[in-house]
């Protein structure tokens, strides 16, 4: 079994209470805005996110689990695998710092079926990770970060768009969320028609929205028009809107952003539409890529209609 270390978001002060109700289908993020403390374990493993389409064979010419972000100090234990190397690919060739010898396993035609990892003899911190892939053939383009707590392996990080026949340096951090996608949901019924309408959103990087995130595809709960699609709330363009028809019902209508990569989200800008368009609670929710589910980041009461307004998400973003 594979779990985060905590699968869930922080959510702020202000909206922690509001949490307490629930939010109907989606996990509650947790109030908490400290940072995860630091991660001492004796096992530490890298798995296929992704399918090895063209072989279903993974190839690793070297790797190194390091002490430092920049690697440094490379950390020395015992290679393991999944068990389906060969005698000549051995985990071990992948730590041996030569790199005509490899570490090669057959069991990649399945996303997260195939691992490469080192056993220590006393608990470490894995702060980077240092790899030298093979060709297009034989590399993976996404893979997880775990380590083993005695019981389980958890999810510690994760690293999309990994790229053949390269050399790489990550640096490893324990995550509490992993975030693909955003949304917002209506948390009340539109009394007055049903529909929904926003004129403009964003979700951003900071709080103040100077940033916002516009490199993904606008999605929506699939109740818009085509003259009222959802990438036209991110358009930045006030004469054009979203318009969803089905806000009837709490929780029904929802609008976002799929990322399709992590993503951590601080702030929210809204344009808001007249009082017979406009919701007044919403969720802020989050598709965690390791849980598989939508977990709600925060809550926002007494939203005022025909108005732009900002709003600060979660915890604030690390200096």
């Amino acid at each position: 079994m594979t779990k985060t270390i905590s699968q869930l978001l922080t959510v702020s002060t202000l909206t922690a209470a509001a949490l307490v109700a629930g939010a109907p289908d989606a996990a509650q993020a947790q109030p908490a805005c400290s940072p995860p403390p630091p991660v001492y374990a004796s096992k530490w493993r890298i798995r296929n996110a992704a399918v090895q389409q063209n072989t279903g064979q993974w190839v690793l010419r070297e790797m190194d689990f390091c002490a430092d972000p920049a690697c440094n100090q490379p950390l020395g234990g015992l290679a393991i695998d999944s068990g389906d190397s060969r005698s000549w690919s051995l985990p071990e060739n992948a730590f041996d710092n030569d790199t005509s010898t490899l570490w090669k396993t057959f069991d990649a035609d399945v996303a997260g079926q195939s691992w490469i990892g080192m056993e220590f003899p006393t608990n470490v911190q894995v702060r980077g990770l240092y790899i030298k892939t093979d060709n297009v053939v034989y590399s993976v383009d996404a893979i997880y970060v775990e380590y083993f707590d005695g019981s389980d392996w958890i999810t510690a990080d994760y690293f999309d768009s990994v790229p053949s026949g390269s050399e790489l340096t990550y640096d490893v951090k324990v995550r509490d969320a992993f975030p693909v996608s955003w949304r917002i949901r209506n948390a009340e019924v539109q009394a007055n028609s049903g529909q929904w309408v926003l004129r403009e959103i964003d979700f951003c990087a900071d709080p103040e929205c100077t940033e916002a995130l516009a490199d993904g595809t606008a999605v929506d709960s699939g109740d818009s028009r085509t003259w009222s699609p959802p990438e036209y709330a991110f358009d930045d363009d006030t004469s054009t809107f979203w318009k969803t028809f089905d806000t009837d019902v709490a929780g029904q209508s929802w609008l976002g952003m799929d990322y399709d990569t992590l993503t951590p989200v601080h702030g929210l800008y809204l344009k808001t539409d007249n009082v017979v368009y406009s919701v007044g609670s919403i969720y802020v929710e989050y598709y965690d890529l390791i849980a598989d589910e939508w977990v709600t980041a925060e809550v926002i009461d007494s939203i005022p209609s025909g108005s732009e307004l900002t709003y600060g998400i979660g915890c604030p973003p690390p200096n």
